[in-house]
């Protein structure tokens, strides 16, 4: 069975609920590209065990237990792996930026995002009731950061909504707090 929650925190407007339902943002903004660098440093630990799964089951396992002791074979299976691994990755990452996307409304800020599990926010600005900004080490080089915004949510783990790689945070997060007082 197929299912499409969306849940809301409010009485949304009319015009919203068909935004979401399409999928469309109007005015929508993506992340800052440099956000995809963070993500790949991300899973740079996955592909390392990958890798290193591989070499032993190559290199050890397979001439034990399957009686295969063609080093071509070794290697041009390992190259594989490391390339698949690699283009999986970058696929990952292409396809997680290209669907994460936020806008500014009058009234709300909405947020779309997810690959397999497609999440959409609509936060009333006046339900918001925090707003922070957080730099790791990568994101103050890159010139980025997160900003968290919590909201009076009945669900603990939906209390908190994330914006990663935005370049212009100060920006946002003065116009998220100035429509939120209005």
């Amino acid at each position: 069975t197929c299912e499409f929650n969306l849940t809301y925190y409010y009485k949304p407007r009319m015009s919203n609920i068909i935004m979401l339902i399409r999928g469309d943002i109007r005015g929508g903004k993506y992340l800052s590209k440099k956000i995809k660098i963070i993500w790949y440093l991300q899973l740079l630990p996955v592909l390392i065990s990958l890798f290193l799964f591989a070499y032993f089951l190559f290199y050890f396992a397979a001439p034990l237990y399957f009686q295969i002791s063609d080093p071509t074979f070794f290697n041009i299976s390992f190259i594989l792996i490391i390339f698949l691994s690699v283009l999986g990755s970058y696929f990952y990452v292409e396809l997680n930026y290209g669907r994460f996307v936020y806008a500014v409304d009058e009234k709300e800020l909405l947020i779309k995002k997810g690959i397999v599990e497609k999440i959409r926010y609509v936060v009333q600005f006046e339900k918001i009731q925090n707003v922070t900004v957080s730099r790791s080490f990568p994101e103050v080089v890159l010139g980025i950061g997160t900003i968290r915004i919590e909201t009076a949510a009945h669900k603990v783990l939906e209390d908190e909504i994330l914006l990663p790689g935005i370049e212009e945070y100060h920006y946002l997060v003065n116009e998220i707090i100035k429509r939120s007082e209005m």
